[in-house]
């Protein structure tokens, strides 16, 4: 199994016009995992939040190199945030 996030970097600054492309790997088997997700804690969230829908094909079957999540920076006030990915072993 392998999971990162390559970009965003830490510390890397964005401007509220442009969509945030979370890019990385999030590579399981369906013996290892039964999916990922990408959270993001930071701004008006002071708990981590999961972006997206687990439950679609890409985020059941893993991403290699890939966009794992994709999100408006606009949508968010300015601040500083962190992105994680988790994958979610079978019976969690």
């Amino acid at each position: 199994m392998v999971a990162n996030i390559t970009s965003p970097s830490p510390g890397q600054v964005v401007s509220n016009a442009q969509q945030i492309d979370i890019i990385g790997t999030a590579a399981f088997s369906p013996d290892q995992a039964e999916y990922y997700k990408v959270e993001l804690q930071g701004g008006p969230f002071p708990e981590f939040v999961t972006l997206g829908d687990v439950n679609n094909w890409r985020n059941r079957s893993g991403v290699t190199n890939g966009v794992l999540e994709s999100i408006m920076a606009n949508a968010l006030p300015p601040g500083n945030y962190v992105v994680r990915l988790i994958v979610v072993q079978n019976g969690n």
